[in-house]
């Protein structure tokens, strides 16, 4: 930004727009093509109302206040039930139509994303059992491997220890080696 500053200076006072097919130079002499066609395409627009409440608030849950994809799933499965036992009649039928609004409903979180054309483009984050802090993954360069801190740095608040809980589970392979 430092460099298109000094490079096109302005003397407004505020918000400053650039016109960026004027700068293409500073990219290397080519300009940038990206496909926005995935933001107009999304496949959620097929469910019905309720079924796309239900994933919108899963969504909210696990992407934008950070819980766990285990418990994204519990939140999606809750929905699920509540409105099952909410559309039954007295006999504990359902309509055809409540019928597949239920069946819209998917089970996991990752459907879910990619009901709105959200996965590949999340991150996941490993989480403390025990105080729920995050923690995002490193990557070495040129590999696409998360790599996560295997035990919990946070101290939840002034005075206190730090959590040390361990963040990944041990696996056992067949062949005896152990994997987190």
């Amino acid at each position: 930004m430092q460099e298109l500053r000094t490079t096109y200076p302005t003397t407004i006072d505020g918000p400053v727009i650039y016109d960026t097919s004027m700068c293409s130079s500073l990219f290397t002499g080519h300009i940038a093509n990206f496909s926005t066609a995935h933001h107009f395409e999304i496949p959620v627009d097929h469910h019905s109302p309720v079924a796309q409440l239900t994933m919108f608030v899963a969504v909210v849950c696990t992407v934008i206040m950070g819980l766990s994809r285990q418990m994204g799933n519990l939140v999606l499965n809750l929905f699920s039930l509540t409105l099952r036992w909410a559309f039954k009649d007295s006999q504990g039928n359902l309509t055809e139509r409540q019928s597949s609004i239920l069946k819209q409903i998917p089970a996991t979180v990752e459907t879910v994303l990619s009901k709105f054309n959200l996965d590949g483009k999340t991150t996941v984050f490993a989480t403390c059992p025990e105080c729920h802090c995050t923690y995002a993954p490193s990557f070495q360069l040129g590999s696409d491997v998360p790599f996560y801190s295997t035990t919990c740095s946070n101290q939840p608040y002034p005075d206190a220890d730090i959590c040390g809980a361990s963040l990944l589970d041990k696996v056992l392979a067949d062949d005896g080696s152990v994997s987190f």
